[in-house]
């Protein structure tokens, strides 16, 4: 799912794959049934209840508020969801994609590194791909092929490790591991600027 793509730098990724997912779209090919690439730019022709309801989905629409039912249900029904940069390296939507069972696709190493608890075993959980992979229809189509093969792996890695990252499966699991992480990243802060220790 990508939301808010615009002219920003920082969305050019997100951009060109919005339009490699619309040129898949128009080319007829069964490697994405749904897919949603969506925007808040109200320019764009408003997304409907039966868009994400059939192939090949939300492609370049504006979507509203309103529409948080349906990418509830949207998530849901995924396999896979994007995990895209924006104006930051991390974003509510790993959260919303792990909740919902599906394996994030994530693009770009700085946004592999962006992962919180670095004790978790993401690369079993999530797929890294680069923008030059994803950015082309072939480049798309050979990817997601390859991770549909691992995809069953991964969704138990998620299974098994995602409700560590999940506030509303276990609140003070999630906090234990903030602590622990921000006491590790003081310490090795300390180190660095030779302070006395934590």
């Amino acid at each position: 799912h990508a939301n808010q793509a615009d002219s920003r730098e920082a969305y050019a990724t997100r951009l060109k794959l919005m339009q490699t997912i619309d040129q898949l779209s128009k080319k007829g090919t069964h490697s994405v049934d749904v897919v949603a690439t969506t925007s808040t730019d109200q320019g764009l022709p408003p997304c409907d209840e039966a868009c994400a309801s059939s192939s090949p989905g939300c492609v370049a629409c504006y979507w509203s508020e309103r529409m948080y039912s349906q990418y509830q249900s949207l998530m849901h029904s995924s396999k896979f969801g994007w995990h895209i940069r924006g104006d930051t390296d991390s974003s509510n939507r790993l959260y919303d994609v792990i909740s919902s069972g599906a394996v994030p696709l994530i693009i770009g190493e700085g946004m592999r590194a962006s992962l919180p608890f670095k004790d978790l075993p993401w690369d079993d959980m999530v797929a890294v791909a680069r923008a030059e992979e994803v950015t082309t229809i072939d480049g798309f189509e050979r990817w997601l092929a390859k991770e549909e093969s691992v995809a069953p792996k991964r969704l138990e890695a998620l299974q098994t490790h995602g409700p560590a990252v999940l506030w509303h499966v276990d609140p003070s699991e999630v906090a234990l591991r903030v602590l622990k992480e921000a006491r590790s990243l003081a310490a090795r802060t300390d180190v660095a600027t030779g302070g006395g220790g934590v």
